[in-house]
């Protein structure tokens, strides 16, 4: 699952716009569960941010969307 997940700030870049967001949402690797459970998710127009609330520091994966 590494090779689709990256880290990052969370931070919208210039020209993305954000679409939606949902609370209480986790990553799974097909039938296994991941640590990444409960977290929030953010839509934007160019990718998926999952952030986890929970951690002490700022946790936010991404899934690029487009190219």
């Amino acid at each position: 699952m590494a090779d689709r997940l990256a880290w990052t700030d969370g931070q919208l870049h210039v020209g993305e716009a954000l679409v939606t967001t949902q609370n209480g949402v986790s990553i799974n690797d097909g039938p296994e569960k991941t640590d990444y459970q409960k977290g929030s998710i953010e839509l934007t127009s160019h990718r998926i941010l999952w952030k986890d609330k929970s951690a002490q520091v700022s946790s936010v994966l991404l899934i690029n969307i487009c190219q």
